[in-house]
C-alpha cells in the first residue's frame, strides 16, 4: 500500500515541476490527491483468526474417541484432537484438522492447543486473498 501512495505522490511531484510529457489535468490531480490520502490513512490489513474452541469429545459421529481423547475442536477440513497421556512418548499427542493419520506428539496440553492454532491460523490466513501469511 505504501509503495502506491509513494508512487503517487512521485507523479504528482513530477506534475507539479512540469517534469512530465503529457501534464497530469487538475481534476486527475484532485483525484489523485484524494487517493493518495485515503491510502496513506488506511491501517494495514491485520486479519485476525478467532481462536480455536476447545471442548471436550462427545459421542458424536464426528467426534473423536471419547476413550482416547481429552479435548477436541472443529477445524478446517475436520477435528484437531488431543489424546489423553500417554504411557510411552511424547506426554499428548494432537491429531490434525485435515488426516487423520497426521499426529505430533507434544509435552503438554498447552502446547498441542497452540500448535493446533498456529495450524488452523496458518490454513484460514492462506485461503485470504492479500494476507501476508
Amino acid at each position: 500500500m505504501s509503495d502506491l501512495v509513494e508512487q503517487i505522490d512521485a507523479l504528482l511531484a513530477l506534475n507539479a515541476k512540469g517534469a512530465v510529457s503529457h501534464p497530469v489535468p487538475g481534476l486527475a490531480v484532485e483525484l489523485l490527491e484524494r487517493a493518495k490520502s485515503a491510502l496513506a490513512s488506511r491501517t494495514p490489513n491485520t486479519e485476525v483468526v478467532k481462536a480455536l474452541e476447545w471442548r471436550v469429545p462427545t459421542d458424536h459421529p464426528s467426534d473423536p474417541d471419547i476413550e482416547e481423547n481429552v479435548y477436541c475442536a472443529d477445524g478446517v477440513g475436520g477435528k484437531y484432537a488431543i489424546s489423553k497421556k500417554q504411557k510411552v512418548g511424547p506426554e499428548r499427542l494432537l491429531w490434525m484438522a485435515d488426516d487423520p493419520f497426521d499426529w505430533k506428539g507434544f509435552n503438554s496440553i498447552e502446547e498441542a492447543k497452540a500448535a493446533a492454532q498456529a495450524d488452523y491460523e496458518a490454513r484460514i490466513l492462506s485461503a485470504i486473498v492479500g494476507s501476508a501469511k
